[in-house]
C-alpha cells in the first residue's frame, strides 16, 4: 500500500506545515538551519574534493572493496566510456539542494559532484555530501567538513532523439549495471491528481475542506515535484494560490489539506503536479498532454 504523507495548509496565509506519520506530539522543534550566506573558500572546497577522491568506495556502499572511490571509479566506469578525455571524471564542489526544505535551491549542504561523461549522450553523476553550514554560535555560522555519505547516483542523458532525462541509480554499486540500460527503457514519473471537498453543496459562507492528492504511479522517483494549488473565488483576496514542492517515490501519494470559506457558496480548485527541471531532469508519462485537475463547488445561488 503507498505511503501518504500529509500537509495541512491555513485559510489565509497558505503556509506548509509537514506532519510525518511517526511524528510525537511531544517532539520540539528544532532549530532553522542557517542559510549561506557566502559560498566555501577554495581551502574548504580542495579539502573535501581530496578527502572524496581518497575515501574507501565501501564507506558509500559496503558492497564494494575498501579502496579509493577514485580508483574504483575508474576500474568499474573507465571501461564504459566512449569519450577520448585527458581525465575521465570532473571533480567539483557545489551546495546541494536541502531535500528538509520547503523551497529547491543551494542549501546549507557542501557536495562533491563526480561527472563522468559516458558517450556523446550521457553523463554519470555522483554525488557526494561531505560539508555543512553549520551554527558555531549565536548568530554566526561557517562552513565545517562532515563525515561523508553518499547523497546521489544518477545518469543524465541530452540529444540522441529522445527527451532530455535521468535515470536514478539505486546505489552506487549499481552504477556499471544501469549503464547497459537503453535509453527508451528508463522509466517516467506518472504523476496524478484527485481533488475532494466537504461538504459536497456548500452553502454560502460555508467553510469547505478541500484534500488533493498527488500520486507517483510510474517507477521514477521525483526528487521536486511542483504542486501548484489555485481556489477561487475564495478569499478577500478573491483567490488563493499556494506552490508545494514534495519529494514523491514511486508508489508514492502526497496530500494537501485546505479549508477555506466560499463566501458565496461556490468556487473551483485547479491542482497541477510536474516534476522540478533542475538539477535533473525527470519525464512524466504523458506530460506534453497531461492538463490541469480542475473541480467546481457548489452553485452559483439564484
Amino acid at each position: 500500500m503507498p505511503r501518504v504523507r500529509a500537509i495541512f495548509v491555513s485559510t489565509l496565509t497558505a503556509v506548509a506545515v509537514a506532519s510525518s506519520p511517526s511524528a510525537s506530539a511531544q517532539e520540539q522543534p528544532r532549530p532553522p538551519k542557517p542559510q549561506p550566506t557566502y559560498g566555501p573558500n577554495l581551502r574548504t572546497q580542495t579539502s573535501v574534493t581530496r578527502n572524496v577522491r581518497g575515501m574507501p568506495a565501501s564507506k558509500l556502499d559496503p558492497a564494494l572493496p575498501p579502496i579509493p572511490l577514485d580508483q574504483w571509479l575508474f576500474m568499474s566506469v573507465g571501461a564504459h566510456l566512449e569519450v577520448a578525455r585527458a581525465s575521465f571524471a570532473d571533480w567539483s564542489t557545489t551546495m546541494c539542494d536541502d531535500r528538509e526544505s520547503e523551497i529547491p535551491g543551494p542549501g546549507p549542504l557542501l557536495c562533491v559532484d563526480i561527472e563522468i561523461p559516458i558517450d556523446l549522450e550521457r553523463t554519470a553523476h555522483v554525488i557526494v555530501a561531505a560539508g555543512e553550514f553549520v551554527w558555531t554560535s549565536p548568530g554566526r555560522a561557517r562552513w565545517e567538513e562532515k563525515p561523508a555519505y553518499l547523497y546521489d547516483v544518477y545518469l543524465a542523458a541530452r540529444g540522441g532523439g529522445l527527451a532530455d532525462d535521468t535515470l536514478a541509480v539505486p546505489s552506487l554499486g549499481e552504477l556499471e549495471a544501469s549503464l547497459r540500460i537503453p535509453r527508451k527503457d528508463w522509466p517516467p514519473s506518472d504523476l496524478q491528481t484527485t481533488i475532494t471537498w466537504s461538504p459536497q453543496v456548500p452553502r454560502p459562507g460555508d467553510t469547505v475542506d478541500i484534500t488533493i492528492v498527488v500520486s507517483n504511479n510510474g517507477k521514477r522517483s521525483v526528487d521536486r515535484v511542483h504542486v501548484n494549488v489555485l481556489v477561487g473565488p475564495c478569499c478577500p483576496n478573491e483567490e488563493l494560490r499556494h506552490d508545494w514542492f514534495p519529494r514523491i517515490d514511486a508508489g508514492e501519494s502526497v496530500r494537501l489539506k485546505a479549508s477555506v470559506r466560499f463566501p458565496d457558496g461556490f468556487g473551483m480548485v485547479a491542482a497541477t503536479a510536474r516534476p522540478t527541471q533542475s538539477p535533473k531532469r525527470v519525464v512524466d508519462k504523458d506530460e506534453a498532454t497531461k492538463q490541469a485537475t480542475v473541480v467546481m463547488i457548489g452553485k452559483p445561488q439564484p
